[in-house]
């Protein structure tokens, strides 16, 4: 179904944009909630990235902005 795989371009950027992404929810957690902050930054980038590439959109929002989405081995979408 899907035959392209992403550019290196394309991937990277979605890094840059995930991260960013990233940085700026754990800025807010760690001001509304510093307690917490340590436990989150454990696992929130596994929750970031599990749940959105888990759900509908077969992507983070970094992926989904650069055109990428994530496939098994057939390319079908996870």
């Amino acid at each position: 179904m899907y035959q392209q795989k992403g550019s290196m371009g394309a991937r990277v950027g979605a890094l840059l944009l995930d991260g960013l992404f990233l940085w700026i929810i754990w800025g807010l957690v760690l001001i509304l909630i510093p307690d917490l902050f340590a436990l989150l930054a454990t696992f929130g980038a596994f929750l970031y990235y599990g749940i959105f590439e888990g759900s509908s959109m077969h992507a983070t929002p970094g992926k989904r902005i650069c055109g990428l989405i994530v496939v098994d081995e057939a390319r079908q979408p996870i």
